[in-house]
């Protein structure tokens, strides 16, 4: 009965809201169909049950054009072909445009003209192809990491710029509507100084949107979502600085935190609660516009191996322990607007939403023994409940004076019938 829990409270979590949801933000999950890691029927289920339809894969260039000259389907990357290609689904896709071809340079980043050339080719073969389904196509993946690489070598700015002032012409000549997504940074220590090398180089006149990769699992009590948003704030000021003072789209295609059993692992609770947390605070910066959560599915079985277990379901498709606060997160999300934000101190805070004549209150705190209880400037509060409990279907305003209750980094909610609620306090 224990293991039935996280699905019974996934599902009904997500029971009453279509699978297209109205997010203020673009909120989707890393799968990897173009790996042969997931099955389409499983992913299409899944994204349902989260509330989102948002998918990032990737069908590399050395798959699509084993062949050198003939772009071709292989059996190793046909999950992801007949996910994009079904016409019954009302998914959508970012796709990366990545990794090396045995056909060009060696099999590692195409920086000869001959290898550019190629990859420009291969670029607009997957925009044309996959058009009606894929909203955002991404140009590589970790450029500034060994990512992908036999060599484990580090790319450099100036040479990515070469490549996305070829590739992005071609694309936009399909006639592809899908935005183009530039950087796909992996961490970038310290300060974002690759981000900068490529904004001073101009690669915001080409991109639709900057794209970069959080995490900091690494990093013990500073693990936070609120460390990662810092991050953002900072790489924002450059964009902007590079962008005639004007805010700059920015999309993190991939943020979580692992829940291996090693160093550096969290708990599956810990880890929803964090990307419930970060997904609700993301609404407070209109220039953040999308979210992918790495990933969909764990890649194995293997507890204490940290890149299997990345998942926000494991690798069977079961939820776990915290992944009722993600799909919460999302339905508290659908049709909603961020209104304020509110703080007691560096590490406690509380944000207010309008969401179809209805407000909604969110509070966590990172401080020991917080205690917190909603009062309104009109009198009226409500009962609190953790974000896992959130039902859009069930809204009830109670008469002042509820009880206090603790409230830690695990989100607590309270949701009110009405609009234009303003916060007396709430974190005391």
């Amino acid at each position: 009965m224990k293991g039935l829990l996280p699905c019974l409270v996934l599902a009904l979590a997500c029971a009453c809201r279509p699978a297209i949801a109205a997010l203020p933000i673009e909120v989707g999950f890393g799968t990897h169909m173009g790996q042969g890691r997931a099955e389409p029927r499983a992913v299409a289920e899944s994204i349902v049950r989260l509330g989102s339809p948002l998918i990032r894969d990737e069908i590399s260039w050395g798959n699509l054009e084993a062949t050198k000259g003939v772009f071709a389907v292989p059996e190793r990357i046909s999950s992801i072909d007949a996910f994009l290609t079904a016409s019954d689904s009302r998914s959508r896709a970012a796709l990366v445009l990545d990794y090396g071809n045995k056909n060009y340079d060696d099999g590692g980043r195409p920086l000869s003209p001959a290898a550019r050339a190629g990859f420009v080719r291969y670029s607009a073969e997957i925009a044309r192809r996959y058009r009606d389904r894929v909203s955002y196509l991404e140009v590589w993946n970790e450029w500034n990491h060994g990512t992908g690489m036999r060599d484990g070598s580090v790319g450099t700015a100036s040479d990515y710029m070469m490549l996305a002032r070829e590739v992005v012409p071609a694309i936009r000549s399909t006639g592809s509507k899908a935005r183009i997504l530039l950087g796909s940074l992996a961490d970038d220590f310290p300060d974002w100084a690759f981000a900068r090398s490529l904004a001073q180089q101009g690669i915001l006149s080409l991109a639709d949107g900057f794209s970069v990769h959080l995490y900091n699992h690494s990093m013990g009590s500073k693990a936070t979502p609120e460390e990662m948003l810092g991050r953002l704030e900072r790489l924002q000021q450059i964009l902007r600085a590079e962008n005639k003072g004007a805010d700059f789209p920015i999309y993190v295609t991939e943020m979580g935190w692992p829940t291996h059993s090693r160093k550096g692992g969290i708990s599956p609770a810990n880890a929803g609660a964090n990307i419930g947390r970060f997904l609700l605070e993301a609404t407070r910066y209109p220039w953040l516009k999308g979210v992918w959560v790495y990933e969909l599915f764990d890649g194995g079985r293997d507890r204490g191996e940290r890149e299997q277990n990345f998942g926000l379901l494991d690798v069977d498709g079961q939820p776990k322990a915290g992944t009722c606060n993600v799909a919460a997160a999302i339905s508290l999300l659908d049709g909603a607007t961020f209104v304020a934000v509110g703080e007691k101190g560096p590490r406690s805070r509380w944000l207010q939403f309008e969401r179809a004549g209805q407000t909604v209150f969110v509070a966590f705190s990172k401080t020991p023994g917080s205690r917190a209880k909603l009062e309104t400037a009109n009198g009226v509060a409500a009962v609190a409940a953790p974000l896992c409990a959130f039902d859009p279907a069930r809204f009830a305003s109670v008469a002042a004076g509820s009880e206090f209750v603790e409230v830690s980094d695990q989100p607590i909610v309270w949701s009110i019938r009405g609009v234009g609620i303003r916060a007396a306090s709430i974190i005391r």
